[in-house]
């Protein structure tokens, strides 16, 4: 992935552009909630807990689509309480370390909201990203299993 500058320095961990590979299909990840696979909320009550699930789901769905955190262009993450920012960049910096170890961050957009689609959750994280091209037209595949939580 290229990072791409637009004159403006990061202010956090994310890049203000990020430019996909000419020879990579786009992957559209829909919000991902704290949930196992069959739909069980996971860390009712535990921020920390939630966004590491979340996680845990992105990447398990990125794989199912043939990508990686380093192949994310950009984050979509909605909260339910501006008290929950530090937590959310606690957590993010510690799992970010381990995902873009270059520091090459996806861009970001992080948005305070009334609620989420079910009142226990309290974030949920939706993405672009890009996988190697393959033929054939655009596809969806069964869901990835998700793993229990990321682990930092």
């Amino acid at each position: 992935m290229d990072a791409v500058t637009v004159g403006l320095p990061s202010l956090g961990l994310y890049s203000h552009a990020v430019r996909a590979p000419r020879d990579h299909q786009l992957v559209c990840v829909s919000g991902q909630l704290s949930v196992t696979p069959d739909g069980v909320s996971v860390g009712v009550g535990d921020f920390d807990t939630q966004m590491r699930t979340v996680l845990g789901n992105l990447r398990s769905v990125l794989a199912s689509a043939g990508a990686a955190p380093t192949d994310l262009l950009k984050m979509t993450t909605y909260l339910v309480s501006a008290d929950l920012i530090d937590d959310f960049y606690r957590v993010r910096e510690t799992v970010f370390a381990d995902w873009f170890p270059d520091g090459v961050f996806p861009g970001n957009t992080l948005l305070v909201v009334s609620r989420l689609v079910r009142p226990e959750f309290l974030i949920e994280i939706e993405a672009l990203a890009v996988a190697p091209d393959s033929p054939g037209p655009a596809t969806t595949g069964p869901a990835a299993p998700a793993q229990a939580s990321i682990d930092a």
